[in-house]
C-alpha cells in the first residue's frame, strides 16, 4: 500500500499564527488556491480512495482532488486535529507567554503534556 499524506490548506487562523485544532474554520483564499494544486501534484492514477477529517478545512482541501478523481472523500472524525483546549484561537506567542511551562513541554516533545482543557497526543489516538 502507498499512502499520501496531505495537510489541509491555510486557514485565516494559520495565517494569523493562532492555534486551531478543533475550531472548525474554513480555508482562507490562499488555502483554497493551495487545494486546487493537489490534482496537479499527486499521481492521480495511483489514488484509490481519499480519507479526510470531517473538519471543513480538510473537506475543502480534499474537494478538488476528489473532483479530479470523480469520487467522494471518506470523512472520518478520527482524523481530526488535536484539541488544544484553552489555546484554541490564541496567538502562538501569547500562549508561549501565558502558558510557559505547558508550552515548553509541548514544543520540546519531551513529555506528553495536555493544554489546559485540551488533550494529550496520547489521548488523541485513543
Amino acid at each position: 500500500m502507498e499512502l499520501f499524506l496531505v495537510r489541509h490548506g491555510e486557514t485565516v487562523l494559520n495565517a494569523e499564527r493562532k492555534y486551531c485544532g478543533r475550531l472548525d474554520v474554513p480555508l482562507s483564499e490562499r488555502g483554497e488556491r493551495q487545494a486546487l494544486t493537489l490534482p496537479k501534484r499527486l499521481p492521480l492514477e495511483r489514488i484509490k480512495a481519499v480519507y479526510s477529517s470531517d473538519m471543513i478545512r480538510a473537506v475543502q482541501t480534499a474537494k478538488p482532488l476528489c473532483e479530479a478523481l470523480n469520487m467522494e472523500p471518506v470523512l472520518m472524525s478520527g482524523l481530526r486535529e488535536l484539541d488544544f483546549g484553552d489555546w484554541e484561537g490564541m496567538v502562538f506567542e501569547d500562549v508561549r507567554k501565558q502558558y510557559a511551562e505547558q508550552h515548553a513541554g509541548w514544543v520540546s516533545g519531551k513529555y506528553n503534556c495536555a493544554q489546559p482543557g485540551g488533550e494529550t497526543s496520547d489521548n488523541m489516538f485513543k
